[in-house]
């Protein structure tokens, strides 16, 4: 039961972590995009 406990904590952790990740890809890319717009 423990051990299931923390698996489930451990997946929540991932997941929080691959959303930020994924942020901050997108935001990144965003202002990639931006910057090559203005310069054009």
């Amino acid at each position: 039961m423990v051990a299931f406990v923390m698996l489930c904590s451990s997946i929540e952790k991932y997941n929080h972590l691959a959303k930020v990740v994924l942020a901050c890809k997108v935001h990144w890319w965003n202002i990639l995009v931006e910057n090559i717009y203005k310069s054009r």
